[in-house]
């Protein structure tokens, strides 16, 4: 009691502020600062982060007389807050520079959240499949296997097969891109659940794999004209022993000429 406030309580670094908002007060500016959030220091000189609820003492002719303020503890809260934003930046950053495309969708598969890396991939902005159907960018056998694929994973009741509680969907899919090209992205799929469990979303990441892909074609290309070579190398061996079998033959036919 009867020490001073702004010298005592409130940090050097803002004290300045903090006497101007006091005086914005006084001069009927109410309004303002009915709440307003600043940092004090207790006696140990530590400092916390209070909410404070402010209001104007009046006397009977209504001139101001004083204040009167209440103050809540919100230090933890605003350090809850304080890393909320700094890994929502961090994963924003990670999300924005990342090649591969990150996105959530709901269960009706229409995309609630898509990275910027999707103009990279697909030439779409994010905000062109913001609540679009993803069937806007797969194809139409790949949409109808995503469709299968959720439908297997999810029951009747709309909770998730036990089998499916923590595992991981890897998913080969074509998209189509904005100009029409198709690109193969290989999917790793999870869902989003609510406070019971129950799936309300999907979340996942989506890789190019089309150089990948062309790889395999040619591979299975060649394996199968192996394949043709090696058995027309079989016939060709089956007809070799055939002639070799008919000359023995016309020899045998010969000698039995000769006497």
């Amino acid at each position: 009691m009867g020490k001073d406030w702004f010298d005592n309580f409130i940090p050097e670094n803002i004290r300045g502020e903090i006497k101007d908002v006091f005086n914005a007060l006084l001069s009927e500016q109410e309004d303002k600062f009915v709440y307003k959030e600043n940092a004090i220091l207790t006696k140990t000189k530590e400092e916390k982060v209070l909410l404070w609820h402010n209001a104007l003492l009046k006397d009977k002719e209504g001139q101001i007389v004083g204040t009167v303020s209440s103050g809540q503890d919100i230090t933890k809260y605003k350090e809850i807050e304080r890393q909320y934003l700094q890994n929502l930046e961090y994963y924003r950053l990670l999300a924005d520079n990342t090649v591969d495309i990150i996105w959530t969708a709901n269960l009706k598969l229409e995309i609630t959240y898509i990275s910027p890396s999707v103009k990279r991939l697909l030439g779409y902005e994010p905000a062109e499949l913001i609540n679009s159907s993803a069937e806007k960018i797969l194809s139409k056998s790949s949409f109808l296997e995503a469709v299968k694929t959720l439908a297997e994973a999810i029951t009747e009741d709309g909770s998730l097969l036990q089998k499916d509680l923590r595992r991981f969907q890897i998913l080969e899919l074509e998209h189509i891109c904005k100009d029409g090209s198709p690109v193969w992205c290989e999917l790793s799929v999870n869902f989003l659940r609510d406070e019971k469990g129950k799936p309300i979303g999907l979340v996942g990441i989506s890789r190019d794999i089309t150089e990948r892909k062309d790889k395999e074609e040619e591979i299975k290309n060649y394996l199968r004209e192996l394949e043709i070579f090696y058995k027309a190398s079989i016939d060709r061996e089956e007809r070799i022993l055939e002639l070799k079998e008919e000359i023995m033959r016309l020899k045998e036919k010969l000698k039995a000429y000769e006497h």
